[in-house]
Parts: C-alpha cells; structure tokens; sequence
C-alpha cells in the first residue's frame, strides 16, 4: 500500500521551486501560483499542515484555473511566529494576500481550520471573492463571539436543520428568488450575498 502511496504522489509532484514570499501584517507569507487560468482558486489548509497537502489536486485544478497554494502564518515555511495566532490573523493574512497577488474576485477554498478561516473571510470581505469552498471547517466554537457570524448561524440551523448534523456543514445551492437567500441576507446584513455557483 505504501508504494502504490508513493507512486501516486511522485506522478502528482508539484514542485517546489516555485516558493515565492510576500510580507503582509508583518508576517513573511510563503506560496506558489500554478496554472495560468483566468479564474483564481486560493487554496487554505488545515492546522499541523502546509500548502504542500494540497499537492495532490493542484495539477488538475491548475489546467482550470490559477491556483495559489500558500503556507498560513506559523505553518509550513512562512514565518514562525511567537504566539499561536488567531483566526483574526489568518483572515487579515489571506485577505493581504489575494490584495497582494491582485486576486480580487477570487474562489478560496479551506480546508478544517482553513475552511473556518474562509469562512470568515466570506463574512468580512466578501469583495475579495468570487466563492467559497469549505470542507469540515471547525465552526461554531470558533465563531460563537462574533455577532454578526451568530445571525448567520441561528438562520442556517432554521434554514437547514437536517443538513448540519455533527461539524459538517451542507452545501447546497440557492435560488436566486428564494426565501432562503432572502432569509440570509436579512440575517447577516446588506453586504453578504449568497451566490448561485457563477
């Protein structure tokens, strides 16, 4: 099992001489940009990981769109930092980021922890994005202190109480004209919008 494991990431190998550095809030932000895609895709890991766990998939996404790949604070080899960091700090980071690289609108996809950190990023600067992608993102104990991310989840469990059982939240598509976008958007103010995969 473990060469057919090894076989499968030598045959999907991004390489790695294609670390660049960015300095934003402080921080010395390592990533790599792969394909030459119109669209980008910002990809965030999870926690104890890198940028690298998304080596896997970067090839194939790469033919679609300009992924970027990078290390968060602390992780991988971005700049350690003294402290563990916030959720703050990440947004802020990816979000100078994008700004940085000249992204806007971009998707972002998380990952765990890095699914959280996108989520915030939705919810406090939705003019960076086109989308969102997030994947067993750690929520509700993250987020509990925020006001405006507390609206949102009391209507997502109204909206959507089956779908949320455990730490999994749904992904669903929503209409344009139905009550359930309209229901979001009174919840959480004028400025978060909901999109309809475009």
């Amino acid at each position: 099992m473990a060469d057919v494991k090894n076989d499968f990431r030598r045959q999907h190998a991004v390489s790695k001489d294609d670390t660049e550095t960015v300095n934003v809030n402080g921080v010395r932000l390592a990533y790599e940009i792969h394909g030459t895609g119109e669209i980008p895709l910002v990809m965030v890991h999870g926690s104890w990981f890198s940028r690298r766990n998304w080596d896997p998939v970067v090839p194939k996404l790469a033919e679609s769109f300009r992924v970027v790949t990078y290390d968060r604070r602390g992780h991988g080899e971005s700049e350690q930092t003294s402290g563990q960091g916030s959720v703050s700090e990440d947004v802020a980071d990816v979000a100078a980021l994008i700004e940085h690289l000249g992204l806007s609108p971009a998707w972002v996809a998380g990952q765990s922890f890095g699914g959280s950190i996108t989520l915030r990023l939705a919810g406090e600067r939705p003019d960076l994005l086109r989308g969102i992608t997030a994947h067993e993102p750690p929520l509700f104990s993250l987020v509990a202190d925020d006001p405006a991310v507390a609206r949102c989840s009391r209507v997502l469990l109204n909206l959507a109480p089956q779908s949320l059982s455990g730490s999994h939240p749904a992904i669903m598509p929503v209409p344009p004209n139905s009550s359930s976008r309209r229901g979001w958007e009174r919840a959480c103010g004028p400025s978060f919008r909901l999109r309809s995969g475009k």
